[in-house]
């Protein structure tokens, strides 16, 4: 069975959230996810030969393609001080974190922060 990381309790989530967000806070992580998008961004509209549904189209592929790497490399410098390393640090967080989303608003704030990296939308 695969690696599902550290068992977290309410407290060590929210504090393993917060760290990964804290990542992407930092300005040079910003700009390193601008310019993945914007790299993305070019590369759809060179492919897509004016047509915007392939625009959009190609620009999801893109966005998947340059920003999961990105978005799994910047969440897991903050996620190793809690025991999640590896290729599906950011993976195995969002599972565990995530049974805490009901209950706490904070947890279910920065789930969609992330969701919104993955995607190139910063939601906060």
């Amino acid at each position: 069975m695969a690696d599902q990381g550290p068992q977290l309790s309410h407290e060590q989530a929210k504090a393993a959230l917060t760290d990964a967000i804290a990542e992407f806070e930092k300005p040079e992580n910003k700009a390193r996810v601008e310019a993945a998008l914007a790299q993305a961004e070019k590369a759809a509209e060179e492919q897509a030969n004016g047509d915007p549904a392939a625009k959009e189209m190609i620009m999801g592929m893109q966005r998947l393609m340059v920003l999961l790497p990105l978005v799994s490399e910047i969440g897991a410098a903050g996620l190793a001080t809690h025991g999640f390393t590896g290729s599906n640090a950011v993976m195995q967080a969002v599972a565990q974190v995530s049974q805490y989303k009901d209950a706490d608003p904070e947890i279910a704030e920065g789930i969609a922060y992330l969701q919104g990296q993955l995607q190139g939308v910063s939601c906060k």
